[in-house]
């Protein structure tokens, strides 16, 4: 094992180390107000969601019929809180009444302008990973738009995969030999579940405005992510489910206020695990950028260039 201060690796800390990091994460977590941040988040969230809905629906509607596509869609829509699924699949049935399907100049326009106005949510992550490893806009503005799109096309491609495993590994399991659908859950959302974890793992390498991380530094909080965003959501269905009255007392609204609750747990979690990563990288003195170990001062990231002896 290395000595302290000094690993290559998240494996290599002892337990003094991580100690050590959860009191940062804890610290960070309360200057940087990430409460509030993760409130913002999941409001730009809440504005992303149904242009991210329409792109995919336009993408995957060139391969597929309506029924098809709306059944499938729903299957994804199925993680969403219960209470909010009926705005989300009003929102399908009414972009599936519109057949948009031509692959034409008008669509490719469409799928743009769709995918620019879905973008609200990449900006609001971008800017908050940025606050959770100290990093200002240090990037042009040409590239920022750049990653802006890409992170929403990213967001919408990673939505299409999901719907294509959680379709065709039933499809693959069930022509090999007979299942019960049991055995296809506990393949296809483990394999969901790592998806979403190596998406949070390139988040957190590419979406702040640093050099990026070693694989090895963005890892543990994605994990880390993963595991808090499963049981926040279990707990906050549970809760919305026994305890909380939120169709009494906000009415009609009800269902978009737990819709936006979620997308907060959701933020929250994601950013919780960018936090982790981002006090792993101080508690070392290793380079943990791409490329060749590089002097700090020089490692073109903050976290990076200051470690366990200014923190």
């Amino acid at each position: 094992m290395s000595s302290d201060n000094d690993a290559s690796h998240p494996q290599e800390f002892s337990l003094a180390n991580w100690w050590q990091i959860s009191k940062r994460v804890v610290q960070k977590v309360q200057q940087d107000n990430m409460s509030l941040i993760a409130a913002g988040v999941a409001f730009y969230f809440l504005l992303a969601i149904f242009p991210l809905l329409a792109a995919l629906v336009s993408m995957y509607g060139l391969f597929v019929d309506h029924e098809t596509l709306n059944q499938h869609i729903n299957l994804l829509v199925g993680v969403i809180p219960e209470q909010s699924r009926a705005i989300l699949e009003a929102q399908i049935k009414n972009l599936l009444s519109t057949d948009n399907r031509a692959l034409s100049l008008g669509f490719i326009f469409s799928f743009l302008l769709t995918l620019w106005s879905g973008g609200k949510g990449s900006v609001a992550l971008i800017t908050a990973c940025n606050i959770t490893y100290q990093e200002g806009k240090n990037r042009s503005f040409f590239k920022m738009i750049v990653i802006r799109v890409l992170l929403t096309l990213a967001t919408v491609l990673i939505m299409l995969l999901m719907l294509l495993l959680i379709v065709g590994i039933p499809l693959v399991l069930s022509s090999v030999s007979e299942i019960n659908q049991s055995l296809v859950d506990w393949i296809t959302w483990p394999t969901l579940l790592l998806l979403f974890n190596l998406s949070l793992a390139s988040l957190y390498k590419y979406a702040p405005h640093r050099e990026s991380a070693k694989w090895r530094w963005v890892t543990p909080g994605a994990v880390l992510a993963t595991l808090f965003w499963l049981v926040g959501s279990y707990f906050f269905n549970l809760y919305i489910s026994e305890y909380a009255s939120y169709n009494e007392t906000y009415g009609s609204m009800g269902s978009v206020v737990i819709l936006l609750m979620w997308f907060y747990v959701t933020a929250y979690t994601i950013l919780l695990g960018a936090e982790i990563n981002a006090a792993s990288e101080l508690q070392t003195l290793k380079d943990t950028t791409t490329g060749d170990e590089k002097p700090r001062g020089e490692r073109g990231a903050y976290v990076a260039n200051n470690g366990p002896e200014t923190k």
